[in-house]
Parts: structure tokens; sequence; C-alpha cells
């Protein structure tokens, strides 16, 4: 396999991982939770460099319904992320303190809502690509391709993420919080760490289950 076919693999995992770490701003101190973030917007740069030969390809060509939902995710994705480090800039209390830019509830409100939204359209997105990145760690780990699971205990397994990553969507507030109804994140003293990264993991999985299902069926 080419070192940039490896080198995608590795930035697509980190970022699900610093996505992950970054919606946990509760359980890490801030200084951490404002790192993360820096090196997620550093991912998603260089995401963008190594899948740079599609925007090249945005005027070319018929759009059917893949490649309509592709473009309106990807575009999303851009403006979000723009918004998520913008705010955190300007929000900072650690990394840009020193530009000592006040921070303002509607500032905090904005930044929750846009780490939402990148959230689950980093969701879809992996659904939208799951045939090209499930092709491309196979290739990456050999083992994977020939340890296939029957049909059915996949279709059990994809039940079952749908259904906690739905109860975890509703559990969480998900929706609201898309939409500043409530934009701030209340953490269970009670919950443990570990369950609150496999409800979120959960959600990725169901949204990009969901709209990977949506194109194999269109």
């Amino acid at each position: 396999m080419d070192r940039k076919t490896t080198l995608r693999i590795m930035v697509d995992g980190l970022m699900i991982v610093s996505v992950l770490l970054g919606m946990a701003n509760r359980i890490t101190e801030n200084l951490i939770h404002e790192s993360i973030g820096l090196f997620l917007f550093f991912l998603f740069l260089v995401h963008g460099i190594l899948n740079w030969k599609w925007v090249g390809t945005i005027r070319r060509g018929k759009y059917n319904f893949r490649r309509m939902l592709n473009l309106m995710v990807n575009l999303l994705l851009f403006v979000t992320i723009t918004i998520l480090m913008g705010s955190s800039v300007m929000a900072s209390r650690t990394l840009f303190a020193f530009l000592n830019i006040k921070s303002t509830l509607i500032l905090r409100q904005v930044h929750t809502t846009a780490a939402y939204w990148f959230f689950l359209l980093m969701a879809v997105h992996m659904g939208v690509h799951w045939t090209g990145f499930s092709a491309s760690l196979k290739k990456a780990f050999p083992v994977i391709a020939g340890f296939g699971l029957p049909a059915g205990l996949r279709l059990v397994l994809s039940i079952s993420v749908l259904v906690w990553g739905t109860i975890a969507f509703s559990s969480r507030e998900i929706f609201s919080r898309l939409f500043m109804i409530y934009a701030f994140d209340f953490w269970n003293a009670d919950q443990a760490a570990l369950a609150f990264f496999a409800n979120y993991l959960a959600i990725i999985g169901a949204f990009a289950i969901i709209s990977h299902t949506i194109l194999k069926k269109i």
C-alpha cells in the first residue's frame, strides 16, 4: 500500500479520536481541550490537502444524489470547522488568551453548536465514503480482509449500533444542541468517561450507517 493511503487512514483515525476527545471538554482540562481543537483543525487541513483532487472535479460531470450529498456535506464541514476554529480562538482562555478577547454567552453557544454540527456531519461524511474507507482499511490490514463476518451477524451489529446511537442521541439531547436551544453540555458526575466515549462513538456509527444505507438503496 502506498504512503499516501496510509497517511489518509492515519489522519482519518486521528480525526475521529480528536473529535471524541474534543466533545469531552468536561473531562479534559481546558489546555488539553484547546490543544485538541487546534490539532483537529490541523488534521482537517491535512485531510483537505490529501483529497484536494476532489475540488477539481466539482465543476465536471453530472450530479446524482450521491454527488450532491457529498458536496453539501463537505461544504457544511468547511463552514462549521471555520466557525468552530474562529469561535474557539475568540473564546480561548489559554492558548489564545493573549489576544484579550472578551468571551460572551452567545460566542460560547455558537462554539458549542458548531461543534455538534461538525460532529454529526463528520459521521455522515464517513457513511458517504464508507465503501472506499473500508477498502483502504482492508488493503492496509490484510487480516481484516480475511476476517469476514456472516451477513446475519453484520446486520445484528448494525442494528445494535443504530439502537444504541439513537438512545444516546436522545439522552444526550443532541438535537437541541444543534439549534442553540440547549447549547451547554451538562456533565453527569456519575457517568464514567468510558460510557461517555462509547455513547458518542455509537452516535457516529449510527449516522454513518444511516447515510451509507440510504446511498446504497438509491
